[in-house]
Parts: structure tokens; sequence; C-alpha cells
């Protein structure tokens, strides 16, 4: 899910180059009424952190976030997700308006914010480790080996 029209066309395009078939991929105003197990809301705007004030005013949120900062969209957003839902965006740069704000730092309380350098965690495949036997019978060696 995206706010934008053209980031929605670029996720389906990208979806699709991967091999992933029948996705939903919506905006927000099109989802109203919708409801998925899984929802992954790209937040698209973003800044390097250098370029964000530190006290923004309306004005530059407006000028910087667009849409998102619209809190019947976020309501939106936010409620379209019956078991799971991801927020991929800016953290920094979304923390300069007061309902995200809010928002991330109660999923930060929770654990639930991940740095994008940390996810997803690297796989680490479960290796069992064989169990040394000791031969019963002693005509057998230790490796399993009939002794001549």
């Amino acid at each position: 899910m995206s706010q934008y029209n053209d980031q929605c066309a670029a996720i389906r395009s990208a979806l699709k180059k991967a091999g992933f078939e029948n996705v939903n991929v919506n905006t927000v105003v099109s989802s109203q009424g919708g409801e998925w197990d899984y929802v992954i809301f790209s937040l698209v705007r973003s800044l390097p952190d250098y370029r964000i004030e530190k006290s923004p005013t309306r004005g530059w949120c407006s000028q910087n976030l667009g849409f998102i900062t619209d809190e019947h969209q976020i309501n939106v957003a936010l409620t379209r997700a019956k078991k799971g839902l991801f927020l991929i965006g800016n953290k920094h740069l979304l923390k300069c308006d007061e309902v995200w704000k809010d928002l991330i730092q109660t999923y930060d309380r929770k654990g639930c914010v991940v740095n994008s350098v940390a996810y997803p965690p690297p796989y680490h495949p479960i290796v069992k480790k064989k169990k040394h036997v000791k031969p019963k019978n002693k005509e057998i060696d230790e490796d399993g080996f009939r002794k001549v």
C-alpha cells in the first residue's frame, strides 16, 4: 500500500519481475473498506538526515511529507491489516509529524521498530550435529568400520 499511484505502479512492476503474482497493491484511498491479513505500507517520502529540520514548521512538514500527514489516510492505512502491519519509511523524517512521532515512539517502546540495516536478519540455517556413537560391538571400530 502507498499513498501514491506511481509508487503502487512501481511496486507492482517490481513484484511481477520477482515472480510474484496476484498480490494486491493499492493506494490508501482505494483500499478504504478493504481488509487483508498482512499489509505493507510504503511511506515513500525520504530525505537524508542532514536535510531534516530539527524544529520543522507545518509548512516544512507539508512540503516534505505530503499526503502521509493526513490523519484520515493514516487511520485508513493502519486499520487495513488483520494480522500484521509493516511500515516502511524514514523514521527520522516521519517523526517531524506529531501523529507519526507518537506512533513510532509507541512501536519503538514495544520493540517493533527495526533499522533497515538490521532487516532482514541474517539467515542462519539450523545444522544438526551428528551424535558420536561408541560402537557396541568390539569387532567394529569407532568410525563404524569392521575391524580386520
